[in-house]
Protein backbone atom coordinates (compact mmCIF):
# COMPACT_ATOMS: atom_id res chain seq x y z
CA UNK A 1 0.00 0.00 0.00
CA UNK A 2 2.75 2.53 0.27
CA UNK A 3 6.31 3.70 -0.10
CA UNK A 4 8.45 4.43 2.99
CA UNK A 5 12.26 4.45 2.72
CA UNK A 6 12.73 3.81 6.41
CA UNK A 7 10.49 0.72 6.17
CA UNK A 8 11.95 -0.67 2.94
CA UNK A 9 12.93 -3.96 4.58
CA UNK A 10 9.24 -4.85 4.78
CA UNK A 11 8.70 -4.20 1.10
CA UNK A 12 5.57 -6.00 -0.15
CA UNK A 13 6.21 -8.06 -3.28
CA UNK A 14 9.58 -9.43 -4.17
CA UNK A 15 11.40 -8.02 -7.13
CA UNK A 16 11.69 -10.48 -9.94
CA UNK A 17 14.18 -10.16 -12.75
CA UNK A 18 11.46 -8.73 -15.01
CA UNK A 19 10.60 -6.07 -12.46
CA UNK A 20 14.23 -5.07 -12.13
CA UNK A 21 14.48 -4.44 -15.86
CA UNK A 22 11.25 -2.48 -16.04
CA UNK A 23 11.17 1.29 -15.88
CA UNK A 24 10.55 2.47 -12.34
CA UNK A 25 7.17 3.87 -13.33
CA UNK A 26 5.90 0.68 -14.96
CA UNK A 27 3.29 -1.50 -13.39
CA UNK A 28 4.74 -4.63 -11.82
CA UNK A 29 4.09 -7.90 -13.56
CA UNK A 30 3.36 -10.00 -10.53
CA UNK A 31 0.29 -12.13 -10.08
CA UNK A 32 0.96 -13.41 -6.59
CA UNK A 33 2.37 -11.58 -3.59
CA UNK A 34 5.76 -12.69 -2.32
CA UNK A 35 5.78 -15.50 0.26
CA UNK A 36 9.00 -14.48 2.04
CA UNK A 37 8.69 -13.98 5.83
CA UNK A 38 9.40 -10.25 5.55
CA UNK A 39 6.80 -9.84 2.82
CA UNK A 40 4.22 -11.82 4.81
CA UNK A 41 4.84 -9.65 7.87
CA UNK A 42 4.47 -6.45 5.86
CA UNK A 43 1.37 -7.76 4.10
CA UNK A 44 -0.47 -8.69 7.30
CA UNK A 45 0.70 -5.60 9.16
CA UNK A 46 -0.73 -3.48 6.36
CA UNK A 47 -3.98 -5.45 6.53
CA UNK A 48 -4.11 -4.92 10.30
CA UNK A 49 -3.70 -1.16 9.96
CA UNK A 50 -6.34 -1.05 7.22
CA UNK A 51 -8.68 -2.98 9.51
CA UNK A 52 -8.14 -0.37 12.22
CA UNK A 53 -8.91 2.37 9.69
CA UNK A 54 -12.16 0.62 8.77
CA UNK A 55 -12.95 0.28 12.47
CA UNK A 56 -12.50 4.02 13.01
CA UNK A 57 -14.68 4.93 10.04
CA UNK A 58 -17.45 2.66 11.35
CA UNK A 59 -17.17 4.09 14.87
CA UNK A 60 -17.57 7.58 13.46
CA UNK A 61 -20.66 6.70 11.42
CA UNK A 62 -22.40 4.61 14.07
CA UNK A 63 -21.65 7.02 16.91
CA UNK A 64 -23.32 9.76 14.89
CA UNK A 65 -26.33 7.48 14.35
CA UNK A 66 -26.62 6.59 18.04
CA UNK A 67 -26.46 10.28 18.92
CA UNK A 68 -29.24 11.12 16.44
CA UNK A 69 -32.04 11.42 19.02
CA UNK A 70 -30.19 13.57 21.62
CA UNK A 71 -28.80 15.73 18.82
CA UNK A 72 -32.29 16.19 17.38
CA UNK A 73 -33.61 17.21 20.79
CA UNK A 74 -30.83 19.78 21.09
CA UNK A 75 -31.14 21.10 17.53
CA UNK A 76 -34.97 21.04 17.45
CA UNK A 77 -35.20 19.93 13.81
CA UNK A 78 -37.35 17.40 11.91
CA UNK A 79 -36.63 13.75 11.08
CA UNK A 80 -36.01 14.81 7.48
CA UNK A 81 -33.35 17.27 8.61
CA UNK A 82 -31.66 14.61 10.71
CA UNK A 83 -31.77 12.24 7.74
CA UNK A 84 -29.97 14.92 5.74
CA UNK A 85 -27.39 15.38 8.49
CA UNK A 86 -26.83 11.67 9.16
CA UNK A 87 -26.60 10.42 5.60
CA UNK A 88 -27.30 12.71 2.67
CA UNK A 89 -24.69 15.36 3.51
CA UNK A 90 -22.14 12.58 3.78
CA UNK A 91 -23.18 11.25 0.38
CA UNK A 92 -22.99 14.65 -1.32
CA UNK A 93 -19.40 15.10 -0.18
CA UNK A 94 -18.50 11.61 -1.38
CA UNK A 95 -20.20 12.26 -4.72
CA UNK A 96 -17.86 15.19 -5.27
CA UNK A 97 -14.62 13.63 -4.02
CA UNK A 98 -14.82 9.83 -4.50
CA UNK A 99 -13.95 9.68 -8.21
CA UNK A 100 -11.09 12.24 -8.12
CA UNK A 101 -9.58 10.58 -5.04
CA UNK A 102 -9.84 7.13 -6.66
CA UNK A 103 -8.20 8.51 -9.79
CA UNK A 104 -5.35 9.67 -7.55
CA UNK A 105 -5.24 6.30 -5.76
CA UNK A 106 -4.61 4.54 -9.10
CA UNK A 107 -1.70 6.89 -9.80
CA UNK A 108 -0.11 8.07 -6.54
CA UNK A 109 1.09 6.75 -3.18
CA UNK A 110 -1.99 5.19 -1.58
CA UNK A 111 -0.44 5.09 1.90
CA UNK A 112 0.01 8.86 1.99
CA UNK A 113 -3.44 9.50 0.52
CA UNK A 114 -5.21 7.30 3.06
CA UNK A 115 -3.20 8.54 6.05
CA UNK A 116 -4.09 12.13 5.19
CA UNK A 117 -7.76 11.19 4.76
CA UNK A 118 -7.88 9.49 8.18
CA UNK A 119 -6.36 12.55 9.84
CA UNK A 120 -8.83 14.92 8.17
CA UNK A 121 -12.02 12.98 8.93
CA UNK A 122 -10.93 12.28 12.52
CA UNK A 123 -10.23 15.96 13.15
CA UNK A 124 -13.56 16.95 11.57
CA UNK A 125 -15.44 14.47 13.78
CA UNK A 126 -13.74 15.79 16.90
CA UNK A 127 -14.48 19.38 15.90
CA UNK A 128 -18.15 18.40 15.44
CA UNK A 129 -18.32 17.94 19.19
CA UNK A 130 -17.53 21.62 19.66
CA UNK A 131 -20.43 22.74 17.49
CA UNK A 132 -24.03 23.34 18.51
CA UNK A 133 -25.80 24.60 15.39
CA UNK A 134 -27.30 22.54 12.57
CA UNK A 135 -25.43 24.32 9.76
CA UNK A 136 -22.01 23.99 11.38
CA UNK A 137 -22.61 20.30 12.06
CA UNK A 138 -23.69 19.89 8.45
CA UNK A 139 -20.44 21.49 7.27
CA UNK A 140 -18.39 19.20 9.51
CA UNK A 141 -20.17 16.12 8.16
CA UNK A 142 -19.42 17.29 4.61
CA UNK A 143 -15.71 17.36 5.48
CA UNK A 144 -15.91 13.90 7.06
CA UNK A 145 -17.67 12.53 3.99
CA UNK A 146 -15.12 14.04 1.62
CA UNK A 147 -12.19 12.54 3.52
CA UNK A 148 -13.79 9.11 3.98
CA UNK A 149 -14.34 8.96 0.20
CA UNK A 150 -10.67 7.95 -0.09
CA UNK A 151 -10.95 4.93 2.20
CA UNK A 152 -12.67 2.33 0.04
CA UNK A 153 -10.84 2.85 -3.29
CA UNK A 154 -7.42 3.02 -1.63
CA UNK A 155 -8.12 0.01 0.59
CA UNK A 156 -9.50 -2.16 -2.22
CA UNK A 157 -6.53 -1.33 -4.45
CA UNK A 158 -4.05 -2.07 -1.68
CA UNK A 159 -5.58 -5.36 -0.53
CA UNK A 160 -5.90 -6.55 -4.14
CA UNK A 161 -2.16 -5.96 -4.64
CA UNK A 162 -1.31 -7.74 -1.40
CA UNK A 163 -3.46 -10.87 -1.79
CA UNK A 164 -4.31 -13.16 -4.71
CA UNK A 165 -7.94 -13.28 -5.86
CA UNK A 166 -8.44 -16.72 -4.26
CA UNK A 167 -7.64 -15.21 -0.85
CA UNK A 168 -9.28 -11.81 -1.12
CA UNK A 169 -12.57 -12.91 0.42
CA UNK A 170 -10.69 -13.82 3.58
CA UNK A 171 -8.58 -10.66 3.41
CA UNK A 172 -11.62 -8.43 2.99
CA UNK A 173 -13.23 -10.41 5.82
CA UNK A 174 -10.86 -8.67 8.22
CA UNK A 175 -12.09 -5.34 6.94
CA UNK A 176 -15.65 -6.52 7.47
CA UNK A 177 -14.82 -7.64 11.00
CA UNK A 178 -13.17 -4.30 11.74
CA UNK A 179 -16.18 -2.44 10.40
CA UNK A 180 -18.64 -4.57 12.38
CA UNK A 181 -16.60 -4.13 15.56
CA UNK A 182 -16.53 -0.41 14.86
CA UNK A 183 -20.30 -0.28 14.55
CA UNK A 184 -20.68 -2.27 17.78
CA UNK A 185 -18.15 -0.19 19.69
CA UNK A 186 -19.55 3.06 18.30
CA UNK A 187 -23.05 2.08 19.44
CA UNK A 188 -21.93 1.17 22.93
CA UNK A 189 -19.37 3.89 23.58
CA UNK A 190 -21.38 6.77 22.13
CA UNK A 191 -24.48 5.73 24.09
CA UNK A 192 -22.59 5.48 27.38
CA UNK A 193 -20.75 8.78 26.91
CA UNK A 194 -23.92 10.59 25.80
CA UNK A 195 -25.79 9.39 28.90
CA UNK A 196 -22.98 10.35 31.29
CA UNK A 197 -21.99 13.59 29.62
CA UNK A 198 -23.59 14.66 26.32
CA UNK A 199 -23.30 14.15 22.58
CA UNK A 200 -20.67 16.90 22.26
CA UNK A 201 -18.21 14.94 24.42
CA UNK A 202 -19.05 11.69 22.61
CA UNK A 203 -18.05 13.10 19.21
CA UNK A 204 -14.85 14.57 20.63
CA UNK A 205 -13.82 11.23 22.15
CA UNK A 206 -14.68 9.33 18.96
CA UNK A 207 -12.68 11.63 16.68
CA UNK A 208 -9.33 12.16 18.38
CA UNK A 209 -7.87 8.59 18.26
CA UNK A 210 -7.91 8.71 14.46
CA UNK A 211 -5.05 11.21 14.47
CA UNK A 212 -2.83 8.59 16.13
CA UNK A 213 -3.85 5.93 13.60
CA UNK A 214 -3.05 8.29 10.72
CA UNK A 215 0.45 8.76 12.15
CA UNK A 216 0.83 4.98 12.62
CA UNK A 217 -0.06 4.37 8.99
CA UNK A 218 2.31 7.00 7.66
CA UNK A 219 5.25 5.82 9.78
CA UNK A 220 4.95 2.02 9.61
CA UNK A 221 3.14 1.00 6.41
CA UNK A 222 4.88 0.55 3.07
CA UNK A 223 3.40 1.06 -0.42
CA UNK A 224 3.32 -2.26 -2.35
CA UNK A 225 4.15 -2.70 -6.00
CA UNK A 226 1.03 -2.67 -8.15
CA UNK A 227 0.16 -5.98 -9.80
CA UNK A 228 -0.74 -5.93 -13.46
CA UNK A 229 0.47 -6.55 -16.97
CA UNK A 230 4.03 -5.75 -17.96
CA UNK A 231 2.64 -4.59 -21.28
CA UNK A 232 0.83 -1.66 -19.70
CA UNK A 233 3.07 1.34 -19.41
CA UNK A 234 2.47 3.72 -16.53
CA UNK A 235 2.53 6.71 -18.88
CA UNK A 236 -0.57 5.34 -20.61
CA UNK A 237 -2.31 4.90 -17.28
CA UNK A 238 -1.33 8.38 -16.15
CA UNK A 239 -2.64 9.99 -19.34
CA UNK A 240 -6.14 8.46 -19.15
CA UNK A 241 -8.63 11.13 -18.15
CA UNK A 242 -11.37 10.57 -15.61
CA UNK A 243 -13.93 10.54 -18.43
CA UNK A 244 -11.96 7.94 -20.42
CA UNK A 245 -11.50 5.83 -17.31
CA UNK A 246 -15.24 5.98 -16.59
CA UNK A 247 -16.11 4.90 -20.14
CA UNK A 248 -13.71 1.97 -20.00
CA UNK A 249 -15.08 0.79 -16.66
CA UNK A 250 -18.74 0.85 -17.72
CA UNK A 251 -17.82 -1.21 -20.80
CA UNK A 252 -17.39 -4.15 -18.39
CA UNK A 253 -20.76 -5.99 -18.67
CA UNK A 254 -20.86 -7.18 -15.06
CA UNK A 255 -20.44 -3.70 -13.58
CA UNK A 256 -23.86 -2.02 -14.23
CA UNK A 257 -26.08 -4.79 -12.74
CA UNK A 258 -23.59 -5.26 -9.91
CA UNK A 259 -23.87 -1.55 -9.09
CA UNK A 260 -27.69 -1.73 -8.97
CA UNK A 261 -27.52 -4.76 -6.67
CA UNK A 262 -24.95 -3.08 -4.43
CA UNK A 263 -26.92 0.18 -4.25
CA UNK A 264 -30.12 -1.61 -3.25
CA UNK A 265 -28.22 -3.67 -0.67
CA UNK A 266 -26.59 -0.59 0.86
CA UNK A 267 -29.84 1.40 0.87
CA UNK A 268 -31.52 -1.45 2.74
CA UNK A 269 -28.68 -1.88 5.22
CA UNK A 270 -27.99 1.78 5.94
CA UNK A 271 -31.68 2.70 6.14
CA UNK A 272 -32.05 -0.04 8.72
CA UNK A 273 -28.88 0.82 10.64
CA UNK A 274 -29.78 4.53 10.85
CA UNK A 275 -33.43 4.15 11.86
CA UNK A 276 -33.45 0.88 13.82
CA UNK A 277 -31.96 2.64 16.89
CA UNK A 278 -34.84 5.13 16.73
CA UNK A 279 -37.23 2.16 16.47
CA UNK A 280 -35.79 0.65 19.66
CA UNK A 281 -36.07 3.95 21.51
CA UNK A 282 -39.47 5.13 20.23
CA UNK A 283 -41.36 1.84 20.04
CA UNK A 284 -39.69 -0.20 22.77
CA UNK A 285 -38.71 2.68 25.06
CA UNK A 286 -34.98 1.99 25.41
CA UNK A 287 -32.63 4.68 26.73
CA UNK A 288 -29.58 5.78 24.76
CA UNK A 289 -27.25 3.57 26.79
CA UNK A 290 -29.50 0.48 26.68
CA UNK A 291 -30.18 0.97 23.00
CA UNK A 292 -26.46 1.35 22.33
CA UNK A 293 -25.69 -1.86 24.20
CA UNK A 294 -28.48 -3.86 22.52
CA UNK A 295 -27.69 -2.53 19.07
CA UNK A 296 -24.02 -3.15 19.69
CA UNK A 297 -24.73 -6.84 20.32
CA UNK A 298 -26.69 -7.05 17.06
CA UNK A 299 -23.90 -5.38 15.10
CA UNK A 300 -21.35 -7.62 16.83
CA UNK A 301 -23.13 -10.60 15.29
CA UNK A 302 -22.09 -9.17 11.93
CA UNK A 303 -18.52 -10.03 12.94
CA UNK A 304 -19.46 -13.71 13.05
CA UNK A 305 -21.08 -13.38 9.63
CA UNK A 306 -18.01 -11.73 8.13
CA UNK A 307 -15.79 -14.42 9.66
CA UNK A 308 -17.63 -17.27 7.96
CA UNK A 309 -18.69 -15.43 4.81
CA UNK A 310 -15.24 -14.41 3.55
CA UNK A 311 -13.55 -17.84 3.71
CA UNK A 312 -16.65 -19.66 2.41
CA UNK A 313 -16.86 -17.30 -0.56
CA UNK A 314 -13.17 -17.96 -1.30
CA UNK A 315 -13.83 -21.70 -1.35
CA UNK A 316 -16.85 -21.56 -3.65
CA UNK A 317 -15.17 -18.95 -5.90
CA UNK A 318 -12.65 -21.62 -6.92
CA UNK A 319 -15.42 -22.96 -9.14
CA UNK A 320 -15.59 -19.62 -10.94
CA UNK A 321 -16.03 -15.93 -10.22
CA UNK A 322 -19.80 -16.15 -10.73
CA UNK A 323 -20.09 -18.36 -7.66
CA UNK A 324 -19.07 -15.52 -5.39
CA UNK A 325 -21.88 -13.44 -6.91
CA UNK A 326 -24.25 -16.41 -6.47
CA UNK A 327 -23.24 -16.38 -2.82
CA UNK A 328 -24.31 -12.73 -2.53
CA UNK A 329 -27.65 -13.48 -4.21
CA UNK A 330 -28.41 -16.45 -1.93
CA UNK A 331 -27.49 -14.76 1.36
CA UNK A 332 -29.46 -11.64 0.41
CA UNK A 333 -32.52 -13.75 -0.44
CA UNK A 334 -32.39 -15.73 2.81
CA UNK A 335 -32.13 -12.48 4.83
CA UNK A 336 -35.37 -11.01 3.46
CA UNK A 337 -37.99 -12.82 5.62
CA UNK A 338 -36.06 -12.20 8.84
CA UNK A 339 -35.88 -8.47 8.15
CA UNK A 340 -39.58 -8.32 7.26
CA UNK A 341 -40.63 -10.05 10.47
CA UNK A 342 -38.25 -8.18 12.79
CA UNK A 343 -40.13 -4.89 12.61
CA UNK A 344 -43.64 -6.41 12.76
CA UNK A 345 -43.40 -8.65 15.82
CA UNK A 346 -44.81 -7.02 18.98
CA UNK A 347 -42.17 -7.91 21.57
CA UNK A 348 -38.63 -6.64 22.03
CA UNK A 349 -37.34 -10.19 22.55
CA UNK A 350 -38.62 -11.43 19.19
CA UNK A 351 -37.38 -8.27 17.48
CA UNK A 352 -33.88 -8.85 18.82
CA UNK A 353 -33.84 -12.57 17.93
CA UNK A 354 -34.87 -11.86 14.35
CA UNK A 355 -32.39 -9.00 13.98
CA UNK A 356 -29.57 -11.09 15.41
CA UNK A 357 -30.37 -13.77 12.83
CA UNK A 358 -30.37 -11.13 10.09
CA UNK A 359 -27.00 -9.82 11.29
CA UNK A 360 -25.53 -13.34 11.38
CA UNK A 361 -26.51 -13.73 7.74
CA UNK A 362 -25.92 -10.30 6.22
CA UNK A 363 -22.75 -9.09 7.91
CA UNK A 364 -20.63 -10.80 5.26
CA UNK A 365 -22.26 -9.11 2.26
CA UNK A 366 -20.06 -6.02 1.94
CA UNK A 367 -16.65 -7.78 2.24
CA UNK A 368 -17.77 -10.57 -0.12
CA UNK A 369 -19.12 -8.00 -2.59
CA UNK A 370 -15.78 -6.19 -2.40
CA UNK A 371 -13.91 -9.42 -3.18
CA UNK A 372 -16.30 -10.05 -6.07
CA UNK A 373 -15.82 -6.73 -7.84
CA UNK A 374 -12.08 -6.65 -7.19
CA UNK A 375 -11.86 -9.87 -9.23
CA UNK A 376 -13.55 -8.54 -12.37
CA UNK A 377 -11.75 -5.18 -12.12
CA UNK A 378 -8.56 -4.76 -14.22
CA UNK A 379 -5.56 -4.05 -11.92
CA UNK A 380 -5.07 -0.49 -13.22
CA UNK A 381 -8.72 0.35 -12.63
CA UNK A 382 -9.40 -1.28 -9.26
CA UNK A 383 -9.44 1.89 -7.18
CA UNK A 384 -11.54 3.65 -9.80
CA UNK A 385 -14.14 0.85 -10.00
CA UNK A 386 -14.17 0.61 -6.21
CA UNK A 387 -14.90 4.34 -6.10
CA UNK A 388 -17.69 4.05 -8.69
CA UNK A 389 -19.39 1.27 -6.74
CA UNK A 390 -18.83 2.95 -3.40
CA UNK A 391 -19.97 6.31 -4.75
CA UNK A 392 -23.16 4.86 -6.23
CA UNK A 393 -23.77 2.98 -3.00
CA UNK A 394 -23.20 6.11 -0.96
CA UNK A 395 -25.07 8.54 -3.19
CA UNK A 396 -28.08 6.47 -4.22
CA UNK A 397 -27.98 3.93 -1.40
CA UNK A 398 -26.62 4.91 1.98
CA UNK A 399 -26.83 8.63 1.27
CA UNK A 400 -30.38 8.70 -0.04
CA UNK A 401 -31.84 5.99 2.18
CA UNK A 402 -31.73 7.85 5.54
CA UNK A 403 -33.43 10.86 3.95
CA UNK A 404 -36.10 8.75 2.20
CA UNK A 405 -36.73 6.77 5.38
CA UNK A 406 -36.99 10.07 7.28
CA UNK A 407 -39.45 11.52 4.76
CA UNK A 408 -41.62 8.39 4.93
CA UNK A 409 -41.48 8.54 8.71
CA UNK A 410 -42.51 12.21 8.72
CA UNK A 411 -45.45 11.36 6.44
CA UNK A 412 -46.62 8.45 8.61
CA UNK A 413 -46.13 10.06 12.02
CA UNK A 414 -49.34 12.18 12.05
CA UNK A 415 -51.46 9.02 11.75
CA UNK A 416 -49.25 6.42 13.44
CA UNK A 417 -47.28 8.40 16.01
CA UNK A 418 -44.22 6.61 17.41
CA UNK A 419 -45.26 3.43 15.55
CA UNK A 420 -44.50 5.10 12.20
CA UNK A 421 -40.85 4.01 12.26
CA UNK A 422 -41.96 0.36 12.48
CA UNK A 423 -43.61 0.54 9.05
CA UNK A 424 -40.94 2.79 7.58
CA UNK A 425 -38.38 0.03 8.18
CA UNK A 426 -40.34 -2.35 5.91
CA UNK A 427 -38.64 -0.61 3.00
CA UNK A 428 -35.38 -2.41 3.92
CA UNK A 429 -36.47 -5.97 2.97
CA UNK A 430 -38.17 -4.68 -0.19
CA UNK A 431 -34.82 -3.25 -1.30
CA UNK A 432 -33.14 -6.61 -0.65
CA UNK A 433 -35.49 -8.24 -3.16
CA UNK A 434 -34.20 -5.82 -5.81
CA UNK A 435 -30.61 -6.52 -4.75
CA UNK A 436 -30.94 -10.31 -5.01
CA UNK A 437 -32.35 -10.09 -8.53
CA UNK A 438 -29.55 -7.89 -9.88
CA UNK A 439 -26.85 -10.01 -8.24
CA UNK A 440 -28.26 -12.87 -10.31
CA UNK A 441 -28.04 -10.73 -13.46
CA UNK A 442 -24.41 -9.79 -12.66
CA UNK A 443 -23.44 -13.43 -12.11
CA UNK A 444 -24.12 -14.27 -15.76
CA UNK A 445 -21.06 -12.36 -17.04
CA UNK A 446 -18.78 -12.48 -13.98
CA UNK A 447 -16.60 -15.37 -15.22
CA UNK A 448 -15.86 -13.78 -18.60
CA UNK A 449 -15.09 -10.36 -17.11
CA UNK A 450 -12.79 -11.87 -14.47
CA UNK A 451 -10.86 -13.73 -17.17
CA UNK A 452 -10.56 -10.50 -19.16
CA UNK A 453 -9.28 -8.66 -16.07
CA UNK A 454 -6.67 -11.36 -15.44
CA UNK A 455 -5.39 -10.97 -19.01
CA UNK A 456 -5.49 -7.17 -19.06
Amino acid sequence: MWEADHFEHVRIASKTESETTMPHSAVANTNAPSATPQARFGRYWTLAVLTIVGFLAAVDRQAFTVLLVPMQEHLQVSDSAMGLLSGSAFAVAQAVFAIPLAWLADRTNRRNLLAAAVAIWSLATAVSGLMGAFLTLLLARLVVGAAEAAQTPATVSLVSDLFSKTRRGTAFMFGGVGTALGFAFGSYAAGIIADRYDWHVALLVVGLPGLLVAALMFLTVSEPLRTGSQNINASVIQSASIRQQMKQCFAIPTLPPFIVAYVAMMASYVGWIVWFPAFLMRVHGLSSSKMGAVFGVIILCSVVSAMWGGPVSDIIARRGARWRVYFLMIVTSISIPFLFASTLVPTLTMTLILNITYALLSGCLVPVATAAYSSFSPPTKRAFIAAIIYLCGALFGSGTAPLIFGLINDALTPSLGSEAVRYTLLLSPVLLIVSAFFFWVASRTADDDTAAADNA
